[in-house]
């Protein structure tokens, strides 16, 4: 693996241990907001994050691995712009 890449994954971990944080900080916040307002968008906010957290550990995950960055689907790697803006995703554009 080139250098490229090794600092590609670095700055998507960083990314992915943020997301976590701020999101378990998210949802903890807003829990009890939510019991008192019912606030649509807050729940559905707080729902896009419940399906993301799973996502975002497989990808810490992969990365402890060694095996972040590659296409769950081809094989192949997963282009950087993408990672850069989606770092828990597990497959390339190709995939799609």
């Amino acid at each position: 693996m080139n250098d490229d890449r090794l600092q590609l994954i670095a700055i998507c971990e960083s990314k992915l241990l943020k997301l976590k944080k701020d999101y378990h900080k998210i949802i903890s916040e807003d829990y009890e907001f939510n019991l008192k307002s019912k606030n649509k968008y807050s729940i559905f906010k707080k729902a896009r994050i419940r399906k993301t957290l799973p996502k975002i550990a497989k990808a810490l995950i992969k990365i402890k691995k060694g095996t972040y960055g590659v296409c769950e689907k081809t094989g192949e790697e997963i282009e950087a712009l993408r990672l850069l803006a989606i770092p828990w995703t597990s497959v390339c554009s190709k995939a799609l």
